[in-house]
């Protein structure tokens, strides 16, 4: 899992964006509630990805995730995660919920849906745990 908290890299448009990584963006394995067992490993991480335009779903606007290349740090070991997938973001009143799923070259990655506080807009900030 990534917790992934992200700028955009330039000027946003009705296209695609490229985002950064900031330094609040962690990568973790284990388990997360309701699960009991613990959080095995937490460490720093950075890269980008492509978000691409919106597109209205229901009661979400699901965005498409290009290009994901992140870079995590265990130690003195780095690896690569690539991949794409799928950001949605709530379109209905507040609070706002959603959730960044990536699927990865070796596994499959998501946050899960998470609100934020009111008044807080997920785009162009994003912040999903």
């Amino acid at each position: 899992m990534c917790v992934a908290f992200a700028l955009p890299a330039g000027a946003g448009t009705q296209c695609s964006s490229i985002y950064r990584l900031t330094e609040k963006a962690s990568y973790q394995e284990g388990c997360y509630p309701p699960c009991y067992c613990p959080l095995m490993m937490a460490s720093g991480i950075r890269g980008t990805f492509v978000l691409g335009p919106g597109t209205a779903n229901g009661e979400f606007i699901d965005h498409e995730v290009l290009s994901a290349y992140w870079i995590v740090t265990l130690g003195d070991t780095e690896f690569a995660i690539t991949g794409a997938g799928t950001y949605r973001v709530s379109s209905g009143p507040l609070p706002i919920v959603h959730a960044l799923d990536i699927e990865q070259i070796t596994s499959a990655s998501t946050s899960g849906f998470v609100s934020d506080p009111p008044g807080v807009l997920a785009r162009p900030g994003i912040a999903t745990t």
